[in-house]
């Protein structure tokens, strides 16, 4: 058992003997059946809940696939027996420096660097086009400078490099200067990329970082390349070499900003999947619900997330909460581990209008934020450290106003996070989404038709500063849910239509259908069905950013209440494929996971 959790497991065992043992020296003359109920109802009382434990164990039979374990590009295993492919491969590299040969003439600009690549590019072997990049990047590297950062004449980059100057432009420079190469030798899929580079262990030294991704159009694979560093991902999408590129430069990149492979400097700001894991456990206990629980605890052979969370009712609408927790998720890889302490504020009101256009119209806030120490596995010892750590300040931000007429309602929202603000080295990155919706309900039913724009913030050049409102999504959705409060028997069908960068670029779209069916039985207890099926159906921008599959997956449980507070369940699961982030139901940092039939069971307790 390592430290957080058992922290987390004495401050549940300390709150409860507490409470106990101060109503216990209160009371002693009563019964212990009446000072039971007595400590749980006025634990309830002090406490502001009706609900003091929400807790599932559950055990999941899955293939786990194999160890995700990748190398860099290593040139001396590469070619130990290749000499005559390292020696074209150098001879590349110095002829784009200037030195030619006998066959290839020295370049004596960027322009001619790049017809060098074109030229002979297609007369080399894939291990000849890496070793040549990794040179390059070593050169261009040796002329780093902090002084001349977002050079985007390229050209000056080669003359610094020509002659081992120190002005040779910071990591976008380069990067810039290393993926038109890319493309030159016949890669494709080409574009930036941004993270938080950590070299160090223990978080000292992180900084905001450009990097590069390529695509081998023979076998479909990603590549990345930081400096002279290249690795293969192993993945055949964008967005999961994307995260296992931010995976290897440190423990969390809250959010990375990804180039368009087709348009130079348009960007999208994409949530890597180690992100969306964090992101959804701060959520799960700043966000505040009706009944929340005090203690709330999971356990399962894939991790645990255990935590208190303290509810504050202020009056008129506003209530406060402090909370602290822990979660894990062991994979092939490792164990990630994140440990928070945090506060959040939430303030809503509505106001029905009587004599007016608008029927009814009101606003919901939240505020919360806190401390956070993430670790997570590398994919390499060699490549980098074991395991990194990264202590962080969080923060996140959610406002939404409405207003009703009749059966629709127009709503405006604004959310904003930062996951991954260094304590120690300031480095951060964040993530703003406003939303413009529109919600019409059809007759009396549980019918409606809803529309939502949503923009995202992000970069518009390599520069630093150079941030934009751009549109990441319209989307039309078609809704049926019966869901009622304490009702086990509803059914939810939701059929969504995406427009990516709105209606007027068109740039890709596709289609989600989610099912959601759920009944009672007498002898079986609560059956529960459940898909979540995505689709791209045309990509218009031919952007790689959307070449994401058919991802499916599918979910059917029986569960049956043992007594007034326990439950037991079982079901089985199938899934194929990783959605588009922003449709993807599996909020794991775990990229490798094996796609296929898995069954769970497990047991439940509310108290």
């Amino acid at each position: 058992m390592n430290y957080y959790r058992t922290f987390t497991i004495a401050a549940v065992l300390g709150l409860t003997f507490t409470n106990g043992y101060e109503l216990t020296i209160s009371a002693p003359e009563e019964s212990q059946h009446e000072l039971a109920s007595k400590s749980l109802q006025d634990i309830r009382n002090s406490l502001g809940s009706n609900n003091l434990f929400d807790g599932v164990i559950y055990y999941k039979a899955q293939n786990l696939g194999g160890k995700y374990d990748i190398h860099p590009f290593r040139i001396k295993e590469v070619f130990y027996n290749d000499q005559l492919g390292y020696s074209n491969a150098v001879t590349m590299y110095k002829a784009s420096f200037g030195t030619g040969s006998g066959i290839i003439p020295g370049a004596q600009s960027y322009h001619d660097s790049l017809r060098i690549a074109r030229d002979f590019g297609p007369r080399m072997s894939l291990p000849e086009k890496l070793a040549y990049l990794s040179f390059m990047g070593s050169r261009l590297a040796e002329g780093y400078s902090s002084k001349t950062e977002n050079e985007s004449d390229m050209e000056k980059l080669f003359e610094n490099a020509l002659d081992h100057k120190l002005n040779g432009g910071i990591c976008g420079d380069i990067h810039r200067y290393l993926s038109e190469h890319a493309t030159a030798l016949g890669f494709d899929n080409v574009g930036l990329h941004s993270g938080i580079w950590q070299k160090d262990s223990k978080g000292k030294d992180g900084d905001g970082h450009l990097v590069y991704h390529f695509r081998d159009p023979s076998s479909g694979v990603y590549f990345i390349q930081n400096y002279s560093q290249i690795v293969n991902t192993g993945q055949n999408t964008v967005q999961g070499a994307v995260d296992v590129s931010t995976r290897i430069l440190g423990p969390i990149s809250g959010v990375s900003q990804v180039e368009s492979s087709e348009r130079k400097n348009k960007y999208h700001a994409y949530l890597p999947k180690t992100s969306r894991w964090v992101q959804a456990n701060l959520k799960g206990f700043a966000e505040m619900k009706e009944d929340d629980p005090i203690v709330r605890l999971k356990v399962s052979n894939e991790g645990t997330t255990a935590g208190l969370q303290f509810t504050k009712d202020l009056g008129q609408g506003s209530k406060a909460r402090g909370f602290i927790m822990h979660s894990d998720f062991d994979t092939r890889d490792g164990r990630f581990e994140m440990n928070a302490v945090g506060f959040a504020m939430q303030s809503q009101f509505s106001t029905p209008l009587a004599n007016s256009i608008i029927d009814e119209y009101g606003t919901t806030s939240s505020l919360y934020g806190g401390l956070m120490q993430i670790r997570a596995p590398s994919y390499d010892s060699k490549l980098n450290a074991m395991d990194k750590t990264r202590d962080t300040f969080f923060m996140g931000v959610k406002v939404r106003g409405y207003a009703r007429v009749n059966k629709t309602t127009g709503r405006i929202e604004l959310e904003t996070f930062t996951n991954d603000f260094g304590l120690k080295d300031n480095a951060a990155s964040v993530d703003a989404r406003p939303r413009l919706g529109v919600n019409q309900k059809v007759g009396e039913g549980s019918f409606s038709v809803d529309a939502e724009r949503e923009l995202e913030l992000t970069r518009n050049s390599q520069k630093e500063k150079s941030n934009t409102l751009q549109t990441h999504f319209d989307k039309v959705s078609l809704i049926y849910d019966s869901t009622k409060a304490g009702d086990k028997a509803y059914l939810v069908l939701n059929s969504e239509y995406y427009v990516f960068e709105g209606v007027e670029a068109f740039a890709a779209s596709a289609v989600r259908q989610v099912i959601k069916l759920s009944f009672p039985t007498a002898e079986f207890g609560t059956i529960s069905f459940a898909v979540d099926a995505s689709q791209f159906v045309s990509n218009k921008s031919g952007d790689a950013y959307y070449d994401n599959p058919f991802a499916a997956s599918m979910k059917v449980a029986i569960e049956k209440a043992v007594n007034k507070f326990v439950s037991v369940g079982a079901g089985i699961e199938y899934s194929k494929n990783r959605a588009y982030w922003v449709m993807d139901p599996d909020i794991t940092p775990e990229i490798n996971k094996a796609k296929g039939l898995s069954g769970f069971i497990w047991v439940s307790a509310k108290i």
